[in-house]
């Protein structure tokens, strides 16, 4: 069973005393069966993107953010 080609799976059960002989007993369910996902496969990605922006860079811009937040007005840090 694989969730990710079909999550939910119904299941029939019948079950009968007397080896199913005229006489015998018989009754059905069914069981519902729901998949959890695993991961078990890695992400895939439509295209492979480049990252261009530094660390530093992602840095200075948080800042800017969090500074732009506090004063409530547009800031600029030169390095």
């Amino acid at each position: 069973m694989d969730r990710e080609v079909k999550a939910e799976y119904q299941v029939a059960l019948q079950a009968k005393d007397m080896g199913g002989q005229l006489g015998g007993l018989a009754s059905t369910t069914t069981i519902n069966i729901t998949l959890s996902d695993v991961n078990d496969n890695p992400p895939r990605f439509a295209k492979s993107k480049e990252v261009s922006t530094t660390i530093s860079d992602w840095l200075m811009n948080e800042y800017e953010r969090i500074i732009e937040l506090l004063i409530g007005s547009s800031v600029v840090i030169d390095d």
